[in-house]
């Protein structure tokens, strides 16, 4: 569902504890293939997130600008998020967040970082969308994201199960990867 994080009644954070040094990126390295290669397992139906198609799809975008972080624990790659301002809405979108294993206190520190860079460029809101069983659903609850009425974002999507994953109650929609960043223009 779609998301809004109020920045100006803003809670101070996740108050996550920190374990991972956050480091905003210019591009992508091999090392988010592993990164995507420990994830994409768990995920039936995705977009595969590789050094390439981020490369593409975020860090060579002709026309925008991405504020892209990246989360390491103890110098290894364990997670990563992309935000991206509005210009002249003070408005931003967290269109990825992703951690190794799920791990909710790398998503956490990702999500505070952000959150925060982006206050302090004047951004008002933010807004996401994952689905209801992504393992970032509780993380935005607990930071006091909300859902938005559907009425104008409602998004019908035509679904089959690939040849190669059998259909299977294993490979329901909570086995799916879907962000903001698969599928809005921007």
């Amino acid at each position: 569902g779609w998301c809004l994080y109020p920045l100006f009644g803003a809670r101070n954070g996740t108050h996550s504890e920190r374990t991972c040094t956050i480091r905003r990126i210019e591009s992508f390295g091999p090392e988010f293939d592993h990164l995507w290669n420990t994830i994409s397992p768990k995920r039936c139906v995705a977009i595969a997130k590789t050094a390439s198609y981020l490369n593409w799809r975020y860090a060579r975008h002709p026309g925008n600008w991405y504020n892209i972080l990246a989360a390491y624990r103890s110098g290894h790659l364990s997670g990563l998020a992309v935000l991206r301002k509005v210009p002249l809405r003070n408005q931003a979108f967290l269109l990825e967040l992703l951690a190794e294993n799920d791990d909710p206190g790398v998503m956490a520190q990702l999500l505070d970082t952000g959150l925060k860079q982006m206050k302090t460029e004047g951004v008002a809101s933010v807004t996401t969308s994952f689905l209801d069983s992504s393992p970032v659903k509780p993380l935005l609850e607990k930071t006091c994201f909300s859902t938005l009425p559907t009425r104008f974002w409602d998004m019908q999507m035509i679904t089959e199960v690939p040849d190669n994953c059998p259909e299977t109650p294993a490979n329901t929609v909570a086995n799916w990867e879907l962000s903001l960043g698969d599928w809005l223009l921007h």
